[in-house]
């Protein structure tokens, strides 16, 4: 264990333990007691829904009272878990929600930075970190660019730089290819045998850990059904684990749900793809001149490593992305028709594809899970004028409540799609896929997170599909899904180039490639000359004074701006409140709007707002959250958790861009975009920004947990894995700060009258 820890500050205690969340008629958890000793070794089983997760949570001292109703008591030794920062370590089931840095090796860095360690330690934790999960980048890699399966070994590579006394591993292999995951259980069973840290291991799948856990624990409905030796529960209580849907090893597998779905109202469907070649948006070739296709009722997996881009092949058949080269045609009863063309209109991809996206939360659109189910549906009904409303209605609204209840969703119909447990939100996500019957199908890793009854469901009903004339393309790490498919495309991933050098994992600062020679400065610089020349703009008393100054900005700005196409779109809104204010001090002039002058003045102010606000519109782009939060917390001596708080926060603000566009295309792929009318478009914009800010908010408490369980709620000091420095591209910022801060005074009296 840790140095300096004694073995009884580490024993794990739950006594009582009970949550009731805010709007549940039941108990997440229902007096749970457990006490885990030092170095113990315990595997936590149980259905989807059964309370594993937050019991985990719970575990980490990390449940927030404000959210529901906490009852018993979680004590680390003798001390609140939280109290200790960094003792205990949690690896989130979503790896998305757990990102708090914008690249790879400073998101590990995080931890043992709130520990205050020193900045050599801390560097040196990183690549040791990276390497023991099998972290395929260097770390300078952004977090963004990660797949699922890759996002989740950095979060671990997060959790294991803390070397905590407790670890709490929550699902960490699902979303993993074999040969991924079998390297991240050994990593795992490395760090815990180097420290003798508690283990504590949530999964569906548990063969992978029998023969390195001494203990089971079964949870059924939040409470414990089962605790004891692994061989000893296994061997007296297989069946009642098996009803409770337990993955027990060596059992026959379940049989899938028989479904009776009807066949389809629209007959014919299938997918072709020729001389099809799909990129990632890096660039790397993913899949290159691949021919094939599906008829009604044929299935397709799509396999192979985490990174691979099968979610990306995914986006491509859906007619979101489109490819490098080559064709995708659907089939309908009008015949084929390329993908290109059908994706321009909403509804007519819908009544063709359903697409139910890895990133579940991204997908939802409505309250309630019914109304979620029953959304596309209804919009399908509505756009079209020869549809006879009542009698589809009555089919489409019986075909959502026979998925409901397939998929073990109906007693949760009334339920917001946010409260449901990760397993219950995709099972959510694929019946709302398929409720409006389209004639293809595409699942993003539909099984995850999948206990043995509602793999069953899951895997009947995408049989029941295939039965009813659809065809499925699913990308999975599942043997059983894959083998009941049948046809699989197997995706190697990007190449390695023979004698490659091994990616470099050290944490340095990171330059990206085309950034422009503001984008390598302190971020204080930035942020001093953008004040400069705001300073600077209250000496525009004319407008040739301020058109002069506003040039030489202009001049200045390839020296800060990457991209002309965003750096205009930073600038639209800047100058439309220009023009409102120089319009407002035209109507307002003494003389009236076009007296003598007023043309002259309304100018001035135009000019003057615009070299207020133009510097640091274009400046602020170049910041980086992490960047910012080394120059404030070293250079300026801030306090270390606003500071730290606020970089997260710009980190999540950043990524509001892409979330917009993923509800945008969710909602475009299940019919609800808007067509040309302007009030439909207004509708649809307040739906995003609902959804949005819906996202927001779900984020802002992600990120606070994920912070937490890395050690931040009781951070008092901390250190920096990087150097705030200055350099001689700071001096040559500073100085044209200073050039657009004294230009306009020395103009004036150089262009008066």
């Amino acid at each position: 264990m840790p140095a300096g820890t004694d073995a009884t500050d580490s024993v794990l205690t739950a006594a009582g333990l009970t949550w009731q969340p805010v709007g549940r008629s039941a108990p997440t958890l229902d007096r749970v007691d457990l006490r885990l000793a030092p170095g113990e070794r315990v595997l936590l089983a149980g259905a989807s829904g059964s309370g594993k997760s937050t019991l985990l949570r719970a575990l980490a001292g990390l449940l927030d009272e404000t959210e529901g109703d906490l009852g018993g008591q979680v004590l680390l030794g003798d001390d609140d878990p939280q109290a200790r920062p960094g003792a205990v370590g949690l690896l989130l089931q979503d790896p998305r929600s757990s990102v708090v840095a914008e690249h790879a090796g400073r998101d590990v860095a995080f931890g043992p930075e709130n520990r205050a360690e020193t900045p050599a330690t801390v560097r040196a934790r990183v690549p040791s970190a990276l390497g023991a999960v099998g972290f395929p980048y260097g770390a300078d890699r952004p977090t963004v660019a990660l797949s699922g399966g890759e996002g989740a070994r950095l979060a671990l590579a997060g959790a294991l730089a803390l070397d905590p006394a407790v670890l709490l591993l929550d699902e960490p292999t699902a979303m993993l290819d074999p040969a991924a995951a079998a390297r991240v259980v050994e990593a795992v069973l490395d760090a815990a045998a180097t420290t003798g840290a508690t283990l504590v291991v949530a999964e569906h799948q548990l063969g992978a850990w029998l023969d390195v856990c001494d203990r089971l624990v079964v949870l059924d409905r939040g409470r414990v059904l089962a605790d004891g030796p692994v061989d000893v529960v296994l061997r007296e209580q297989s069946e009642a684990l098996l009803a409770a849907g337990v993955w027990v090893p060596g059992a026959p597998d379940p049989a899938p749900l028989l479904v009776d779905l009807p066949a389809r109202a629209r007959a014919a469907a299938g997918l072709r793809w020729s001389a099809l070649s799909v990129a990632a948006p890096d660039g790397r070739v993913l899949l290159g001149d691949a021919q094939g296709g599906l008829a009604a009722g044929d299935g397709l997996a799509v396999v192979g490593p985490s990174g691979a881009g099968k979610s990306t092949l995914l986006r491509v058949l859906a007619g979101l992305d489109r490819p490098v080269a080559g064709e995708v045609d659907v089939r309908d009863a009008a015949g084929w028709t390329p993908l290109t063309d059908v994706a321009r209109g909403s509804t007519a991809l819908a009544r063709r594809v359903g697409w139910a996206p890895q990133d579940s939360e991204a997908a939802f659109t409505a309250r309630t899970v019914l109304e979620e189910v029953r959304a596309t549906g209804a919009a399908l009904r509505a756009d079209d004028p020869h549809a006879d409303d009542l009698h589809a209605r009555a089919a489409d609204e019986a075909r959502a409540d026979l998925l409901l209840d397939a998929l073990g969703l109906a007693a949760l119909r009334d339920e917001s799609p946010y409260a449901l447990s990760g397993g219950e939100q995709r099972r959510l996500v694929l019946a709302a896929a398929l409720a409006h019957d389209p004639g293809l199908l595409l699942l993003d890793e539909p099984t995850v997170g999948q206990d043995r009854h509602t793999w069953a469901a899951v895997s009947g009903v995408v049989d029941a599909v295939r039965r009813s004339g659809a065809a499925v393309v699913a990308t999975t790490h599942d043997p059983r899904l894959a083998a009941r498919l049948g046809a699989s495309l197997v995706l190697a991933g990007p190449a390695t180039p023979a004698g490659s050098a091994a990616p470099d994992q050290q944490v340095r600062p990171v330059v990206e490639p085309g950034l422009p020679p503001a984008g390598r400065c302190n971020p204080l610089t930035l942020l001093g000359t953008a004040l400069l020349a705001a300073v600077g703009s209250f000496g525009v008393d004319t407008f040739l004074v301020g058109v002069l100054t506003l040039a030489v900005t202009l001049l200045l700005a390839p020296l800060a701006v990457r991209r002309v196409r965003p750096a205009l779109l930073r600038l639209l809104p800047v100058g439309l409140a220009a023009l409102s204010v120089g319009w407002s001090t035209l109507l307002l002039n003494a003389g009236g709007a076009f007296s003598p002058g007023s043309g002259a003045v309304a100018g001035r102010e135009v000019v003057r707002v615009l070299c207020l606000v133009v510097p640091g519109a274009l400046l602020v782009g170049l910041l980086r959250p992490s960047s910012l939060v080394d120059a404030l917390g070293q250079r300026l001596r801030l306090p270390a958790r606003p500071v730290v708080a606020a970089g997260a926060g710009l980190l999540r603000i950043e990524d509001f861009g892409r979330s917009w566009r993923r509800m945008g295309e969710t909602r475009h792929v299940r019919g609800l975009a808007p067509g040309r009318s302007p009030a439909a478009r207004v509708r649809h914009g307040a739906s995003l920004t609902l959804g949005l800010l819906v996202h927001a908010l779900r984020s802002a408490q992600q990120l606070s947990v994920a912070m937490d369980a890395r050690g931040f709620a009781a951070v008092r000091r901390r250190t920096y894995a990087l150097p705030s420095t200055f350099g001689h591209r700071d001096l040559v910022c500073l100085a044209s700060g200073v050039l657009l801060l004294v230009l306009p005074y020395a103009l004036t009296p150089l262009l008066a009258p």
